[in-house]
């Protein structure tokens, strides 16, 4: 239970990361800052993905690049002018608190968007 509620807050941590939208003026520290939850998820996932179950386990890893590039996806999605790119792949973060939650036999909170 316990690595399950370390995982649900790292997953809560790596949207706020994937949130906070670098732009050109951002700098050196800032950007150190915000990369700094990538290496703790890293490390954390590197320390403790044997005690989770694989889908929870193959979800927080993909996550981590998700959030760590997440900023492409926001610039795709101006580009096109769609949304729906942003919407999808933060819908993994959603998705993976799910799983974590199922897999401790918690019934999933419903997030609004």
């Amino acid at each position: 239970m316990q690595v399950a509620q370390e995982a649900f807050k790292f997953v809560f941590d790596l949207q706020m990361r994937a949130s906070k939208i670098e732009d050109e003026d951002s700098n050196k520290q800032s950007a150190d800052e915000k990369n700094k939850i990538i290496w703790e998820c890293k490390k954390w996932w590197g320390d403790n993905c044997l005690y989770l179950q694989s889908d929870v386990r193959k979800q927080f890893y993909s996550c981590i690049y998700l959030a760590a590039g997440f900023q492409e996806y926001v610039r795709d999605s101006r580009e096109k002018n769609d949304v729906s790119i942003i919407n999808e792949k933060w819908e993994e973060f959603n998705s993976l608190r799910n799983l974590i939650e199922n897999s401790v036999q918690l019934s999933p909170i419903k997030y609004k968007d």
